[in-house]
């Protein structure tokens, strides 16, 4: 008696094996771009942790005479990039950490930054100023600082206007609000609403991968009016 053949014919195996290269070819694209988003969203967090850690540390710690809490995102050409937190008024004043316990930031060759975080050689910061600026690669420093207890980002000279990193702020000023006061009808108290222009440190944050501009993960830290934004956008 002859046995059945259980085995598969050679048309039956490479139609088996041309159905798995299309499903893979048609999956591929997919999948690379959900790791390139997540590698993106990664970076983004980066950030914003750096933002929260820093802007925090401003809020509850007492403040220290000509200096606050601030971070940068630092770029330099070749090299990996990374963000730190600061405590100054420039870019070079890292904040180190207190590893001897004596209440102090460390000093000396063996100090390192509380906070330094690097980020993926694969990402990169597309950056613009002013409010029709385009976003372009970002290499070098770019720095702000937070108000004292109110955390409201400052100028990277920690000047006391604040500005929006990462938003188009309002380019135009609202309206006037008028109050008059019970205690007599010429105690009145006009507040007209500033102009909040396009930030002079920047107006657009985002974070792409290398060498091209999408996909791209938007940063906003801060958006007048609209408060904090603790995620990053996905366009």
């Amino acid at each position: 008696m002859r046995l059945a053949s259980c085995g598969f014919s050679a048309i039956e195996l490479v139609m088996v094996i041309s159905i798995i290269s299309l499903l893979a070819a048609i999956a591929t694209p997919a999948v690379l771009h959900a790791a390139g988003v997540a590698r993106l969203s990664g970076a983004a967090d980066v950030l914003l942790r750096v933002h929260r850690e820093a802007r925090l540390l401003a809020m509850t710690r007492q403040p220290v005479l000509g200096k606050t809490y601030g971070m940068a995102i630092v770029a330099p050409p070749g090299d990996e990039a990374y963000v730190v937190v600061l405590l100054g008024t420039t870019a070079t004043d890292i904040l180190m950490a207190d590893d001897d316990g004596d209440g102090q930031p460390d000093t000396g060759a063996a100090a390192r930054p509380l906070l330094r975080i690097p980020l993926p050689r694969s990402v990169e910061m597309l950056v613009a100023q002013g409010f029709a600026g385009t976003a372009v690669p970002f290499t070098g420093t770019l720095v702000w600082f937070y108000d004292w207890r109110t955390g409201v980002p400052l100028a990277s000279a920690a000047a006391t206007n604040p500005v929006s990193i990462g938003t188009r702020g309002h380019p135009t000023a609202r309206a006037t609000q008028t109050w008059t006061s019970a205690f007599g009808t010429n105690d009145l108290l006009a507040l007209a609403r500033p102009v909040v222009p396009p930030s002079p440190v920047c107006s657009e944050l985002a974070v792409v991968a290398r060498g091209t501009a999408s996909p791209r993960i938007r940063v906003a830290i801060y958006d007048p009016g609209l408060g904090w934004r603790s995620e990053p956008e996905v366009p």
